[in-house]
């Protein structure tokens, strides 16, 4: 305990002796702070100006003004001998001959009238007038037709429902087989719905009317001795006691 209490005694000297006699409370505080004081830092440098700023300041006290960028031609790489100029993107097919064919229109489309729609289910065609859903550059502009509309077993490929060499719609992914399709009427989905829970009903009707004890698929199995109850380990003067009986079978 005497040694702790010597050793605090002189850890608080040294600190007094590192503070002179009459200093104010600043220091006091400085010393405290371990020398740190905020106020003695050191000011942020000056931003300095641009390259010509600094040259055009340097030589000569400013009285040179800033070297002049000397105005270019940005053609002028161009014209230069070692140019090589891109080619041009071909967008185009170029001749249609074999085995490019155009394809022919097969739009099996019912009329407003006997389909109950608006307007027939077909591809309204605006002929290109947006340039946004323009063919890109010279590719062919084909009659847009839908897949799901054309008859499936006249073509080379019956699912996609086209022949070899046939030149393609250029938005053929909205058009294809497994676009999203033409408009249909309202009972479209509805009929279709009805035929799977017609299904679904059925099938649960069978398994409800299913007599399950008529149609056992295994022989009878029949045990003497009353199912071996007494070999099995039931107790012999307890005719209740069925616990260790072997199943019986019957049909």
């Amino acid at each position: 305990m005497a040694m702790n209490l010597l050793a605090r005694a002189a850890f608080a000297a040294s600190r007094r002796s590192t503070v002179p006699i009459g200093a104010s409370a600043s220091a006091l505080t400085s010393a405290r702070h371990y020398g740190y004081n905020p106020d003695n830092r050191v000011p942020a440098e000056p931003v300095k100006g641009v390259a010509a700023e600094i040259w055009s300041t340097k030589q000569k006290g400013g009285a040179l003004p800033p070297p002049s960028v000397p105005a270019q031609d940005p053609e002028a790489f161009l014209q230069h001998p070692l140019y090589t100029p891109a080619a041009k993107v071909q967008t185009g097919l170029g001749p249609v001959v074999a085995p490019l064919v155009w394809p022919e229109y097969d739009q099996r489309t019912p009329s407003s009238e006997s389909s109950g729609l608006p307007s027939p289910p077909n591809w309204h065609d605006a002929g290109f007038d947006v340039a946004a859903t323009a063919p890109i550059g010279d590719y062919p502009h084909v009659r847009p037709q839908f897949a799901q509309l054309r008859d499936p077993f006249k073509y080379w490929d019956q699912q996609g429902r086209r022949n070899y060499g046939e030149i393609m719609y250029d938005h053929d992914n909205f058009t294809e087989i497994f676009s999203i399709g033409p408009e249909v009427h309202w009972w479209q989905p509805a009929k279709h719905s009805l035929q799977f829970l017609a299904v679904v009903a059925g099938m649960a009707a069978c398994v409800h009317w299913w007599d399950v004890e008529e149609h056992l698929w295994f022989a009878e199995k029949d045990y003497p001795y009353d199912g071996l109850r007494v070999e099995l380990g039931g107790d012999p003067n307890d005719e209740t006691d069925t616990y260790t009986r072997a199943a019986l079978y019957k049909i």
